[in-house]
């Protein structure tokens, strides 16, 4: 299990219409083999529009995730990619998907903090909807 907070950036056509925002992601995790997992991941990414309110995008994704050392290493590097369904409120619901790398550390075998960038692109009428995420959080296992 994880959750982790930080920032989401605007990217392309989507940065003329929305300020860089709060993002936060809480999921599952699943460790197929020792080097590889698969995620369900809940997203909430808040974007504070540029005239208006805010717009806030909800993420529901299902991540391969790729460790590439050991898990003895209490560093442990990964990539990650997958699909999902990202909904706009005020808005449409959308296919989209992500991309990423990140950095596990292990203090305990059951306890550990991560950081990670995504890079999300999302099929909205007119082109993608692109932005990314720099966020922070805690692992636990169970």
């Amino acid at each position: 299990m994880f959750l982790n907070a930080g920032a989401g950036v605007p990217q392309s056509t989507f940065s003329t219409l929305v300020n860089t925002g709060f993002s936060l992601n809480a999921g599952l995790e699943y460790m197929a083999t020792s080097h590889l997992s698969v995620e369900g991941i809940f997203g909430y990414h808040h974007f504070p529009l540029r005239q208006g309110t805010s717009l806030n995008v909800y993420q529901f994704s299902a991540n391969a995730k790729a460790y590439l050392t050991s898990p003895q290493n209490k560093w442990r590097p990964f990539v990650n990619f997958g699909p999902g369904g990202y909904k706009f409120s005020p808005g449409s619901g959308n296919f989209g998907g992500n991309v990423g790398a990140g950095l596990l550390y292990q203090f305990k075998p059951r306890f550990g903090l991560q950081g990670s960038y995504n890079f999300h692109a999302v099929s909205t009428s007119g082109g993608a909807t692109q932005f990314s995420t720099f966020q922070g959080g805690v692992r636990f296992v169970f």
